[in-house]
């Protein structure tokens, strides 16, 4: 059963450790008139109203989700302070709402709700990679003002941080008509990607390819990416790969790429693409398939 003692914080680095409990403001009002940005998914229709009433004295805005997917897209724009997701929402992941969320949205502070009738436990919630659990029936107390407080505070520190030892692409990959190209993490979340490679994906916006995961939503054949693994951290290696790529409607391009170890950023990847379909469907009609 969840009790009121819930409430815990990632620390700043992987937003996943808990802070430890500090000084709470004595009016629960923050420092700064930043606008507070807060996405629920919830399938309790009262809850936005409790959010709404909770941080009235504050700058802010809130959004609502109506599933998963669209939360996960909302967050790749509005990247909202906080994620307030119920652990039960009816949305077909079978209580795997908050796992879902951390796999796709790993710079997101996520927020579980529940009531004090669940059966889960905190540590099983947490545990599923959110940031804090809170009770709906809690939201209208100094809770949250805390809560979001403290989430806002973490945020502008790692945002600080983060941008100084997170690489980014240099102008000509970036302007480049010619040439795809993108960067990701050892775990293949992709962290940087220019407008040439989300144009041939079908992507209106190479903002939208942030988050998404090399090997599962780009390569038709996730045994390509165990080769890209190896490149990691060796800045003298250099992959050359036939590759099958899948566009955001599912279909098939034909690529090379060249992947390599960031410069000045070893432990991160980063590829570069060059589009082979036309000269694929070309040679296939040739050879009369």
């Amino acid at each position: 059963m969840l009790t009121r003692q819930t409430m815990k914080i990632s620390e700043i680095k992987s937003l996943r450790k808990h802070l430890s409990s500090g000084t709470d403001q004595e009016d629960g009002i923050p420092a700064s008139n930043e606008l507070i940005r807060v996405l629920v998914l919830d399938h309790d229709r009262e809850t936005r109203e409790r959010v709404q009433n909770a941080l009235w004295t504050w700058p802010h805005k809130i959004t609502e989700a109506q599933s998963v997917d669209e939360a996960i897209s909302l967050c790749r724009h509005i990247e909202p302070a906080a994620l307030m997701a119920a652990i039960d929402f009816p949305d077909g992941y079978f209580g795997r709402t908050i796992s879902s969320l951390r796999e796709r949205l790993p710079q997101v502070a996520i927020v579980a709700l529940g009531s004090g009738a669940e059966g889960k436990t905190v540590g099983d919630i947490l545990a599923q990679g959110a940031d804090a659990v809170l009770l709906r029936e809690d939201i209208h107390c100094s809770t949250l003002h805390d809560l979001l407080t403290r989430i806002q505070q973490t945020q502008q520190i790692t945002c600080t941080t983060e941008k100084l030892r997170v690489p980014q692409m240099s102008v000509p990959w970036r302007e480049s008509k010619m040439i795809g190209a993108l960067i990701c993490d050892i775990s293949g979340t992709i962290i940087d990607a220019n407008a040439c490679m989300a144009s041939w994906l079908g992507y209106p916006d190479p903002d939208l390819l942030f988050g998404k995961c090399v090997w599962r939503d780009l390569l038709n054949s996730r045994a390509d990416w165990s080769a890209w693994k190896k490149v990691a951290g060796d800045t003298k290696a250099l992959l050359h790969q036939p590759i099958s790529v899948l566009t955001d409607d599912g279909q098939n391009l034909w690529m090379k790429v060249e992947v390599f170890a960031a410069p000045s950023f070893p432990s991160y990847l980063q590829a570069v693409f060059f589009d082979q379909t036309e000269l694929a469907l070309l040679t296939g009609r040739r050879n009369g398939h």
